[in-house]
């Protein structure tokens, strides 16, 4: 039914997408896809470090005939039996990309992805190729309603969220090409640098920015209100009291002074109606 163990933190869970990521793009680099990533095929050493096992599905890159995964890890496009004289599905690395996002989904979660509304409906059905169907089709339905897409918190880390889902993506190409993408986003959240799917939204970037410069940013902040007081204080210190002092004792703002800068300060009355020569 989908069913996974307990879940795990965001962080576990981003540190074993990264050694799995770094896994599938070294198969992948050798010509081979997976086809059937999943929790149960994945394993943990002593070390805590994930072993990405069970080959006995996979195919070779540009292989003329494709390979069933196991429902909810599967991605839609891939569950298909073709019917006689139908051309073979192509296996294609997208498709490990989306059992990489199904299984951190699981791992974070508890449950696979469309398990709490499609387990009902894919026991009722008969044969594997009406399963395959009704899985294919409410999955990719999904993807275009608001009420039916998939969504989840990942505990509040949502450069995680971001890049589950988009290895989770229906379409394949609204997916991440390749495990080598996906690697490199996670690379990018651990950083704390901006991650692909979110990296359109400007006050995301900047938020980014001020938390991995903080330090500056704050002596920035510091900077510029410093600054501003010490204008401040200059016009007030230099400018007016030069002012006063250049027009002595009857300037009209050194009552101003004498009283601690309470109020506003008057203008000082100019030679010749206030007029000014071009030498002045």
């Amino acid at each position: 039914r989908g069913e996974a163990a307990v879940a795990a933190t965001p962080d576990r869970v981003a540190q074993w997408m990264e050694e799995i990521a770094e896994a599938l793009a070294f198969v992948h680099g050798k010509g081979i896809i997976h086809c059937d990533l999943k929790p149960a095929n994945v394993l943990l050493d002593e070390a805590g470090h994930v072993r990405v096992a069970d080959f006995g599905q996979a195919r070779g890159v540009g292989e003329g005939h494709g390979a069933l995964g196991t429902l909810f890890y599967m991605a839609p496009e891939q569950a298909v039996v073709p019917k006689e004289g139908e051309a073979a599905v192509q296996p294609d690395v997208k498709w490990d990309v989306y059992g990489l996002g199904a299984t951190a989904y699981a791992l974070l979660t508890g449950q696979a992805p469309h398990a709490d509304t499609l387990s009902d409906a894919l026991v009722r059905t008969g044969t594997l190729t009406d399963r395959l169907e009704v899985y294919r089709v409410r999955v990719n339905a999904s993807a275009g309603s608001a009420s039916g897409a998939l969504t989840f918190k990942a505990q509040g880390d949502r450069d995680l969220e971001a890049i589950v889902l988009k290895c989770l993506e229906a379409d394949p190409a609204q997916r991440y090409a390749n495990a080598g993408d996906v690697l490199a986003d996670l690379q990018a959240r651990r950083a704390g640098r901006p991650v692909s799917p979110l990296r359109h939204r400007r006050g995301y970037r900047l938020a980014k920015f001020l938390r991995r410069n903080a330090v500056a940013a704050g002596i920035a902040a510091i900077a510029s209100v410093g600054l501003g007081w010490a204008v401040q204080q200059i016009v007030r210190e230099t400018g007016l009291v030069e002012d006063v002092c250049e027009h002595g004792v009857g300037h009209p703002n050194r009552n101003w002074l004498q009283n601690g800068g309470q109020g506003q300060p008057q203008p000082a009355a100019q030679p010749n109606g206030g007029q000014r020569s071009l030498v002045d």
